[in-house]
């Protein structure tokens, strides 16, 4: 089974080829692959920060599903979404509970 690098293109393509990761791609990965072998149905979830090619960070949601095809070899079907808004979100609402607590 072919791991290295499969990943970073489906991701990159999806995205924009001149996005940067900001997380270490090897722990991501890393964190992927624990995911498959545990799940009963080869799923996985990770989040992950990129920067744009004009500076700016975005998270990102990556939902992903492996599958082997007799006919196809190694498939992975990879659903991402942009997940900054929910990020920024959940941060603004610690920072206030923090605050009320002060």
């Amino acid at each position: 089974m072919k791991k290295k690098g499969f990943l970073l293109e489906i991701n990159l393509a999806s995205i924009s080829k001149k996005d940067k990761f900001i997380e270490e791609l090897e722990e991501v990965e890393k964190s992927i692959w624990r995911q498959i072998a545990s799940s009963r149905y080869d799923l996985d979830y990770v989040e992950y920060r990129i920067r744009r090619k004009d500076g700016s960070i975005r998270w990102i949601e990556d939902y992903g599903h492996f599958v082997h095809s007799d006919t196809m070899g190694d498939i992975f079907y990879v659903f991402l979404g942009d997940a900054t808004e929910k990020r920024e979100r959940i941060l603004r609402e610690k920072a206030r509970l923090v605050n009320e607590k002060l």
